[in-house]
């Protein structure tokens, strides 16, 4: 038969003894799992005969079930990566004849006694295969599957047998339902989640839901299930609270209260085991009573108003691509509560059904989003969207039906969401027609819709802060005039406005970033209605196959895919192998359900919990650039959700001795007596110093022919400083250039360079286009040529002034440096004067230090302890830290600018038996170390790339430019931008 013919171009939901979808629940009923090794053969096309004449007698290789084909073995095919373009012709629904297929082999044993009833069936489920699928079972076809992240059961009965069977399962990469299938991810065949032989007792439960209500402290049931007149009688317990009832019939089935209850939520995961016994077995789960409304604009469980701090959580794993692993998920699921994530959208798939009862356990608000995507087409202004093709329409209601029949029982979902990025169309409009049949309760979600015609939700990705206070107007435009939601009606405006403002994504994570986070946290707590969101995304996507070094980390193109989209695939809060960077220690610290205020009389404590009681212990610390001057315990909270109390520090301050020098005072709150406390940033309080030490001049010595000599410094002729104590050093040179960030290299509309936002509705110049790293090649910023006047030589100093200029453009900066020597070290005192018409922005205005010895470790009094950036400052507090190998640890995975630490007193680098340190006199100075310049780390595609290293460079930055998300968001504010102007600096050179 013809392959590609008969099902792989099918547009239909599947085929042959598929069985109408159900909730996936545990029970006592028999199963054989068919997970482990199997016969594998690879085809780089789909072959002409039938998978049954593939095995035969010709050799045959092995592969593990779950598993993706192509991360087991280079010769299997590569994994592709793009964002929303599609590999393959868009000819839908027809694909090309090279079509990777691969056919699994594998025989189990069917005991006797697995079938005990007349009315018994055998059941063949599959979890999860990409794409495409055909299933024979002993010689026989059995069916066809698709939906990549979707179950499908297959009825075997009449054809398995007792004692050996032998299963055969063709799979392709590439079917009609490629098209359906455009997340922005790794393409990666193979059958990738579990695959179980069941046994369907004919007088057990067909399928069961029980939706568990909650009304002023009473818990509710409301079942709904299918069964054969056979199971009946069945009874339903919750033996924690002694409920026990028998429904004899069909008929008899209702609401039912079930008695007091504590309800469930994300903050107070309340759960309760179930159980549901037939005639023919007992299922047995656990459920959580909740009840969800939208009143107006505000979403509601259990009567009280939700806030999202969520994530998008793709399935991934760097090793194993989207086999689930139930530790590393609940470890994932953990580090997510360390970090304040109270809500996951399962973008844009439903996730491995465990990971569901993860988050029912610990608590997490879960949009569950359907397995559909079809952003490619949006290249061709969506012509031939499947969303609004007819050939489709099953397909997609389908894909819609298993995902809420499989997950109906989960009490953290709240949320349906029909798909991401497919435009708009019927299709689209059938599927929410269905589920609002089925599933009345829970609010459905679909950001392209618009117009707000078949949702329940006003939905935006990455808008600007403008929009989001544009939602808060009585009247006018939502957006700006280059999206689609500019074009809607007053009346669709209204309609959008009288709804819940959800973000389904915002604050792109893809490298040093992102920046502007407090700002948007800042309006989902002062806007009302505003739900929200979901940050982009949890986890970088970076791969690591079994067959090479796990330390190499790939991204797009690094397998050879002709079309791809690099490195967007790596933007995550954490990197590819769970380790959190700068960015999502801000997130936290912006959406910490604890926030504090602090004034020299009193600190507030406000608890934004949904409903969770927050028990506080409250310590205090008081320092100096010196170290600590006291500490102690403040006292202890208890405190409401939604409650604020005040500590007072009226006795607290007035104790502390007085000190000339510059002290602050740290509060730390720590959250007891619960399974998960919250990150909660720190608050400070800063006090002035007093008066100021005047340094003392140390004597000033000129060698005429040697160069010059001031205190332990040695300078050249034209005053660049070579050398400082024991360190030969490559001058202090100026520098206005950073290695680009991801963020820097970013094109989107929300271009803020040369227009405001506040003006334009948060658009900036609201064309997609020029990158700010652009910019700075154009202007050729990082190739700085440098031009030393004539130095000034005094009797206890020495000024220099160096003038930097590009090639071929006008623009000058001047930067002046005096040098003054004393017992401390050496003082540089600096200036920094732009000359002539410069525009746009600066990466950094500073001095690089260069050193030709390696550095292990960085000790510094700043802020800390992760990286910041002007817009990325939220969490971080003034104190004293350390990290070890400072010039490269915590380097994204693409190199570019990280790890820069600000508002520093001092800083200290430690190398193999000497120290070099600087101290700064003026409070907004900030350094980054590297072991490598900033030319190499932005030409070198990845880390692990970068050429070994015996330097340090050591930029001291009197300014930076702030980060943005314009990867895929607005760009940096103007408030964060690094202007060309006058700049002025003093800092301690010392050894």
């Amino acid at each position: 038969m013809n392959q590609t013919a008969d099902y792989i171009e099918n547009t239909a939901p599947g085929g042959g003894s598929r069985v109408a979808p159900r909730a996936n629940l545990p029970t006592d009923a028999n199963s054989i799992d068919l997970c482990g090794t199997w016969e594998f053969r690879f085809w780089p096309e789909v072959p002409n005969e039938p998978p049954t004449e593939s095995f035969g007698n010709a050799p045959s290789n092995l592969i593990e079930v779950p598993s993706h084909w192509c991360l087991q073995n280079p010769q299997w095919g590569k994994p592709i990566y793009t964002n929303w373009r599609f590999p393959i012709p868009v000819d839908p629904p027809h694909i090309p004849h090279s079509n990777p297929t691969g056919d699994y082999q594998r025989c189990f044993h069917l005991p006797d006694d697995f079938v005990t009833g007349p009315e018994d069936r055998i059941y063949l489920r599959f979890e999860g295969v990409e794409s495409v699928y055909i299933v024979y079972l002993n010689g026989h076809y059995i069916g066809w599957g698709q939906g990549s992240r979707l179950p499908t059961e297959f009825d075997v009965t009449d054809w398995a047998q007792d004692g050996e069977n032998t299963l055969i399962i063709r799979v392709s990469q590439w079917s009609a339902n490629t098209y359906l299938e455009d997340q922005d991810q790794w393409w990666l065949p193979g059958i990738f989640r579990e695959i179980t032989v069941l046994q369907r007792p004919g007088n057990g439960i067909e399928d069961a839901w029980i939706e568990a209500d909650y009304e002023d402290g009473t818990g509710i049931i409301i079942p709904r299930i299918k069964a054969s007149a056979e199971s009946w009688p069945l009874t339903a317990r919750i033996p924690a609270i002694d409920f026990d009832h028998t429904w004899d019939s069909q008929e008899e089935l209702g609401a039912i209260e079930v008695g007091n209850v504590e309800p469930w939520s994300a903050d107070c995961p309340a759960l309760y085991h179930f159980e549901l016994e037939s005639r023919g077995e007992t299922l047995s789960w656990k459920i959580g009573f909740r009840r969800i409304e939208i009143e107006g604009r505000q979403l509601l469980v259990n009567g009280i108003p939700l806030r999202l701090r969520g994530v998008n959580r793709h399935e991934i794993s760097s090793l194993r691509g989207r086999v689930f692993d139930r530790a590393a998920a609940r470890a994932d699921l953990e580090l997510m509560k360390r970090h304040n994530v109270n809500a996951i959208r399962t973008s844009h798939y439903p996730p491995h059904p465990h990971l569901l009862d993860l988050t029912d356990e610990m608590g997490f608000w879960v949009m569950d989003e359907c397995d559909i995507e079809t952003h490619g087409f949006e290249r061709a202004s969506w012509v031939g969207n499947p969303a609004n093709d007819p050939i489709y329409r099953d397909n997609m209601v389908d894909r819609m039906q298993r995902m809420v029949e499989r997950d109906k029982n989960h009490a953290s979902i709240i949320f349906w969401s029909l798909g991401n990025e497919s435009g708009t169309g019927e299709n689209l409009a059938a599927m929410s027609a269905w589920v609002k049949l089925r599933d009345p309760n829970r609010p459905l979600h679909y950001e392209g819709d618009h117009e707000g015609v078949y949702t329940d939700l006003y939905s935006r990705m990455y808008p600007s802060l403008e929009e989001l206070r544009a939602y808060s107007e009585p009247s006018g435009p939502l957006a700006p005039a280059h999206h689609e939601v500019s074009r809607l009606t007053p009346a669709e405006c209204a309609r959008q406005r009288e709804r819940p403002f959800l973000l389904c994504e915002y604050a792109h994570a893809m490298g040093t970033g992102p920046g502007g986070i407090v700002d948007y946290h800042q309006a989902f707590n002062s806007i009302p209605g505003l739900l929200g969101g979901f940050v982009w995304e949890w986890r970088d996507h970076a791969l690591s196959p079994t067959y090479q070094e796990a330390s190499k980390l790939l991204y797009g193109g690094d397998f050879g895919e002709v079309i791809h989209d690099g490195n967007f695939v790596c933007d995550g809060l954490v990197d590819g192998n769970g380790q959190g960077r700068g960015g999502l220690a801000a997130w936290a610290a912006s959406s910490s359900p604890i926030s504090t205020q602090v004034t020299t009389e009193w600190l507030t404590i406000t608890n934004h919990y949904h409903s969770r009681k927050a028990n506080l212990s409250v310590q205090y610390r008081l320092e100096s650039a010196d170290g600590e001057l006291k500490s102690g315990r403040l006292g202890s909270v208890e405190l409401q959700a939604g409650h604020s109390t005040k500590m007072s520090l009226t006795s607290l301050i007035p104790s502390f001795p007085s000190a000339s020098e510059e002290t602050w005072l740290t509060f730390f709150l720590t959250e007891t007596e619960t399974r998960w406390p919250a990150n909660i940033p720190p608050s400070q309080l800063v006090f002035p110093a007093s008066s100021a030490p005047a340094p003392t001049k140390h004597p000033f010595v000129w060698a005429k022919r040697s160069g010059s000599v001031l205190g332990n410094a040695t300078f050249g002729p034209h005053g660049e400083l070579l050398r400082i104590g024991d360190f030969n050093v490559l001058s202090l040179t100026p520098e206005l250039w950073r290695a680009p960030t991801d963020n820097d290299r970013g094109r989107g509309p929300l271009d803020y360079t040369f227009s405001d936002p506040g003006t334009s509705l948060g658009a900036g110049s609201g064309q997609r286009g020029t990158s700010t790293a652009d910019r700075w090649d154009k202007e050729h910023l990082q190739h700085l040529t440098h031009r030393w006047l004539e130095p000034r030589h005094y009797k206890d100093s020495i000024s220099a002034v160096v003038i930097s200029s590009a090639p071929g453009e006008r623009n000058r900066l001047e930067t002046s440096i005096t040098y003054r020597a004393n017992e401390y070290g050496l003082m540089c005192d600096v200036t920094m004067v732009p000359l002539g018409q410069w525009q746009g922005y600066w990466g950094r205005a500073g001095l690089t230090l260069s050193i030709p010895e390696h550095a292990h470790s960085l000790s510094w009094c700043g802020l800390g302890p992760e990286e910041t950036y002007p817009d990325m400052e939220a969490g971080s507090y003034l104190g004293h830290f350390s990290l070890l190998e400072p010039g490269s640890s915590k380097m994204p995975l693409r190199p570019q600018e990280w790890g820069r630490r600000s508002r520093l007193r001092w800083a200290t680098l430690d190398f193999s038996s000497k120290t070099l340190a600087i101290k700064f006199e003026t409070d907004d100075c900030s350094i980054s170390v590297s072991d490598w310049s900033n030319s190499i780390i932005a030409e070198t595609p990845h880390s692990w790339e970068l050429p070994p290293s015996n330097d340090t460079f050591i930029s001291i930055d009197l300014a930076h430019h702030g980060l943005g998300s314009r990867s895929c968001g607005p760009d940096v504010r103007p408030g964060h931008a690094l202007a060309p102007r006058a700049l002025r600096a003093q800092f301690w050179l010392s050894t």
